[in-house]
């Protein structure tokens, strides 16, 4: 089964909650390539889910509760697991 844009972003935050974490580290954690990696990263720091160190990609506070509020949807309907979609508006 396929993860959707949602999970993959919350699979992200989660790998770099504990300490700044280097690009190839959060690829191996999230089971992503490179070509989607260089997509989500710049994504998650334009809107301020991660940000950017010599030590790699930390999670900031607006990651964190984005985290946990993926974390509670899931506690609370885990059928929708793979249906929850991230949608970006367009300008």
């Amino acid at each position: 089964m396929n993860r959707s844009k949602l999970e993959v972003v919350a699979q992200i935050l989660d790998s770099c909650r504990k300490e700044p974490t280097k690009g190839t580290h959060i690829m191996y954690r999230t089971y992503l390539n490179h070509m989607q990696i260089k997509t989500y990263l710049p994504l998650l720091l334009q809107d301020g889910l991660v940000s950017e160190s010599e030590a790699g990609y930390a999670i900031t506070v607006k990651g964190s509760e984005f985290l946990l509020g993926y974390e509670s949807l899931i506690r609370l309907a885990p059928a929708l697991r793979g249906d929850v979609t991230l949608r970006r508006e367009t300008s």
